[in-house]
């Protein structure tokens, strides 16, 4: 249903702006976002540090997994001598560990989905401020996002991801040389 209300929404943007092509020329141009965020300096920055994260996360995930299997195997290994009390006891002890393992995981996931968001949100905040002002400079109607609901089809012609890119990788370097000083 909000994939639909989003096309609705696209089309009738076009289809307003489509009213003003007598008068002038509409310009209409879209970027690959995912792309940008890929190929630039800032997201490629980005994405180091959130792998770097999710690897540190994957290693304590790993770790807590082993305990878990090496209790396993412990407990199978002794059952036969242990009396049920004591088999009772060790059984509470491994699904309170497991319950705690998954606890950890769940967690880690949200601090990666947070760190995600952190890590991003200034890169979003830039790509919108370089995007608005490219079409104000361009005098361009309409920028669309090709990686988002709405495009069927569009040529290459119109795409300005390659020029947004480049824009963007000059601010980033100029934002990480004031930085630096």
């Amino acid at each position: 249903m909000r994939r639909c209300i989003k096309v609705f929404i696209g089309v009738f943007i076009i289809f307003s702006f489509a009213g003003l092509a007598s008068a002038q020329e509409l310009k209409i141009v879209y970027i690959d976002a995912p792309r940008i965020l890929n190929e630039s300096l800032a997201g490629k920055d980005a994405i180091s540090k959130l792998e770097k994260f999710r690897g540190e996360k994957q290693i304590q995930i790993e770790e807590k997994e082993e305990a878990l299997r090496k209790m396993g195997e412990e407990m199978s290994a002794k059952s036969l001598t242990m009396s049920q009390e004591a088999k009772d006891e060790k059984q509470m002890e491994y699904q309170k560990n497991v319950k705690e393992f998954n606890r950890f995981v769940k967690d880690a996931q949200e601090e990666l989905k947070e760190k995600y968001d952190l890590l991003l949100r200034p890169v979003r905040g830039d790509l919108d401020e370089i995007i608005d002002n490219y079409g104000k400079e361009h005098n361009i109607d309409l920028i669309l996002n090709i990686r988002q609901v709405g495009a069927v089809y569009a040529s290459d012609r119109i795409d300005i991801t390659d020029e947004i890119l480049k824009i963007y990788d000059e601010l980033y370097k100029s934002k990480t040389k004031e930085g630096s000083k």
